[in-house]
């Protein structure tokens, strides 16, 4: 799974797993909605609604309530199925398992705010484990002590066995 997926079958405009997450979050903001808009209209995907929330970036006094009444409203003219908070959490991780993957993102940092943004919030469930352990400086399945570059390459291997199986790859159970 990629950043512009939720499904293996799903293509969305850039940015739709961290809107998704900080709505479940509550996190997100009018700007975000009208940010991730404005992304939509740049990839393609345009509507009336989309357009509207995009120009909420004008009014500094637009607030979340009414971005989220417009943000639903594009969600229905594309199709788009607003996730349920597990699917956009997971989704948020695998994301930001990209960022860490491409340097985007420092990896221990990228480990602390999946805890943080997913582990903690589903209440640590077994799936997302190997997060909460990498964040303890611990191998995600041996649970063995880890630091420095050992830890860094542990937390890459992560991603890209997190990234693969949600991709459909060979770890997909």
């Amino acid at each position: 799974m990629n950043e512009t997926q939720i499904s293996s079958s799903m293509t969305l405009p850039r940015n739709t797993v961290p809107l998704f997450a900080k709505w479940h979050l509550n996190s997100a903001t009018a700007a975000h909605a009208a940010q991730w808009a404005t992304d939509a209209l740049e990839d393609g995907f345009d509507s009336p609604a989309v357009r509207e929330l995009a120009g909420l970036d004008l009014d500094p006094l637009a607030s979340v309530f009414e971005a989220e009444h417009v943000l639903l409203q594009a969600l229905r003219e594309l199709s788009i199925p607003f996730p349920e908070k597990a699917t956009a959490l997971r989704a948020y991780a695998v994301f930001l398992a990209g960022e860490i993957s491409a340097g985007r993102l420092d990896p221990v940092a990228g480990v602390r705010k999946v805890h943080q943004c997913v582990v903690s919030p589903l209440n640590h469930p077994e799936d997302v484990m190997p997060w909460c352990y990498l964040d303890d400086a611990l191998h995600p399945t041996r649970l063995t002590p880890l630091d420095g570059e050992e830890l860094n390459r542990a937390i890459l291997d992560w991603c890209a066995e997190c990234r693969a199986t949600a991709d459909g790859g060979p770890n997909e159970s």
